[in-house]
């Protein structure tokens, strides 16, 4: 179990399969007790940067949802049975008081996951979006 008390910031990446860059979107959430900072970039190239305004407990919020969700550092799959082209998510967070820094990501490819993010990644990426609800906006607009 990991603690997740004492948020102080978190980062969620999302790595776009490899497609030409007309069509690539990848995209970084900067979560701190102040603000929220999207990027959305095409293989490095920035494409859209939005700030946004961060609630009062969004820090709670976000602490809660971990919770619930049990994300975790989970054993490793290393074997991806060569499997490539496909998406990415990474999670990484830190905690004031804490000197562990929590980092993980999966590689998704072939219908399976590969990597060391363990939890219910999806269902807490539901909260997490909330606090950039035009998200899908943003980067149906970068294309």
């Amino acid at each position: 179990m990991e603690n997740y008390k004492n948020l102080s910031q978190l980062i969620y990446q999302y790595g776009d399969s490899s497609m030409p860059p007309p069509y690539h979107r990848s995209y970084t959430i900067v979560v701190n007790k102040d603000s929220v900072e999207l990027t959305v970039d095409s293989y490095g190239d920035i494409l859209a940067q939005k700030k946004y305004k961060m609630p009062e407990d969004g820090l709670q919020q976000l602490e809660v949802a971990l919770a619930k969700n049990n994300i975790a550092l989970k054993k490793k799959n290393e074997d991806n049975m060569g499997c490539t082209g496909g998406t990415t998510k990474s999670l990484s967070f830190s905690c004031h008081g804490e000197a562990k820094h929590f980092s993980a990501h999966n590689y998704y490819c072939g219908g399976d996951a590969y990597g060391d993010l363990g939890g219910d990644i999806d269902s807490f990426l539901l909260e997490l979006k909330k606090l950039t609800p035009d998200l899908s906006d943003v980067i149906e607009g970068t294309k």
